[in-house]
């Protein structure tokens, strides 16, 4: 089993995607280096906490409408349906997370040393969800050019 989550992982690892931010929209290129100014801000405490937290309110609810199987980064983690608790413990400690969505065909993945989480091969279905869910919680979602 666990060969054949790594394997669905890479191949949707390959596929477009989406970002769910804390910004509406790309940065366009002339004004990449204040983002990355402004970047480090939202990387350090208190807010990287508070949109850590955000993150786990949105896949807590996410949760409640498609089965979420967690795979950590290492090499021997076992995919497995993670508490609340456990998921926002996870989260809030900064881990590397993928999130397989099976009966979507979609991957989420939650990087510790970005703003943003990645939405690999949404349906539209999933992508509305998404969009509601992250107005909720004062995120965007928005898909990067080329």
């Amino acid at each position: 089993m666990l060969q054949d989550v790594q394997a669905k992982i890479e191949s949707l690892l390959l596929a477009p995607y989406w970002v769910i931010d804390l910004l509406p929209m790309q940065v366009p290129k002339d004004g990449a280096s204040r983002f990355f100014s402004v970047e480090p801000y939202f990387l350090s405490k208190p807010h990287i906490e508070t949109l850590r937290t955000k993150w786990s309110n949105l896949l807590l609810k996410l949760s409640c409408y498609f089965d979420l199987l967690c795979c950590g980064c290492e090499a021997d983690a076992v995919p497995c349906h993670p508490a609340p608790e456990e998921l926002v413990k996870r989260i809030a400690n900064g881990e590397y997370l993928a999130f397989l969505l099976d009966a979507e065909d979609a991957l989420i993945v939650v990087d510790n040393d970005s703003t943003c989480i990645a939405v690999y091969h949404p349906t539209e279905r999933l992508l509305s969800l998404l969009r509601s869910l992250a107005a909720g919680e004062g995120l965007f979602v928005w898909q990067p050019e080329g």
